[in-house]
């Protein structure tokens, strides 16, 4: 499956991101500090957001799940977010604060292609 990840946190990143994921289907995982508005990407990218799961962002205040509405379900990490995911071929968008990003990577242990 395609893993897209995406430091965007604001209006300007979600228009962005909309604009690439135009007429397609994705999963979204988002985690996103406290003080940004959780609208920003799940606002522009609509219809197109197939689910939409909730993390934290590790050491920081975050939002929590109901930020992002009342379909958004919760996990406590990333990895649990992916493995929760349906087998439906969908990409899957990480996304929502550097730090949740930063972390992704430390995670994965290698450089993204």
């Amino acid at each position: 499956r395609e893993v897209w990840l995406d430091g965007g946190h604001n209006p300007d990143a979600g228009a962005a991101i909309a604009r690439h994921f135009a007429g397609k289907r994705l999963h979204l995982i988002v985690g996103m500090l406290a003080n940004k508005d959780p609208r920003a990407i799940a606002g522009p990218l609509g219809e197109s957001v197939a689910s939409l799961t909730a993390v934290p962002v590790p050491g920081h205040d975050h939002h929590g799940t109901e930020a992002f509405g009342p379909d958004a379900r919760a996990t406590p990490d990333v990895a649990e977010a992916l493995t929760a995911l349906p087998d439906d071929g969908l990409p899957v968008l990480i996304c929502g604060s550097l730090y949740l990003a930063g972390e992704v990577l430390r995670l994965n242990r290698e450089l993204p292609d």
